[in-house]
């Protein structure tokens, strides 16, 4: 049942992290918000969007980590918490949650308020940043033959 579950929790997590990290560069490249000042109408809805998604993504990232934590658990009534946060994973999943939680940050404050260039790089620098680290959670990081190969197929993907 967990890996039911783990399986759903995942596809949710990509699924927020397009949206969040497509629709800051939707945002940028589309309705041009990178120094229009004081938004409004679309683009305004677009940030708020990219905000709630963004935070959707960091709680179900949370989520699988706990998923994960549980699965190595197993039946024990102890969970390996520190050997779970030495990984690589539990670390790019974690670096994860906070990009997302920053990049949602950020969008609502740009929708509120006024977009200048320097919360415009900080926007880009997030969504690439979430995207890219996803490389580091997937099955590619597992791999021990030609792991950087498919780590960046992964990300660009």
């Amino acid at each position: 049942m967990l890996s039911y579950l783990d399986v759903l929790l995942r596809g949710a997590l990509y699924a927020a992290v397009c949206l969040a990290a497509g629709g800051a560069v939707w945002s940028q490249l589309v309705l041009r918000v990178s120094a229009r000042g004081k938004l409004h109408g679309a683009a305004r809805i677009a940030l708020t969007t990219v905000a709630g998604a963004a935070w959707s993504a960091a709680a179900l990232q949370a989520a699988v980590m706990l998923m994960v934590l549980a699965n190595l658990g197993g039946a024990s009534a102890t969970l390996p918490v520190g050997a779970y946060l030495a990984t690589s994973f539990a670390r790019a999943a974690t670096l994860r949650v906070t990009l997302s939680l920053l990049l949602g940050v950020l969008a609502i404050r740009c929708s509120k308020r006024t977009m200048t260039a320097t919360t415009s790089l900080g926007l880009t620098a997030l969504a690439v940043g979430l995207v890219v680290s996803g490389a580091f959670v997937s099955h590619a990081a597992a791999r021990l033959d030609n792991r950087t190969v498919l780590m960046s197929l992964d990300a660009l993907h």
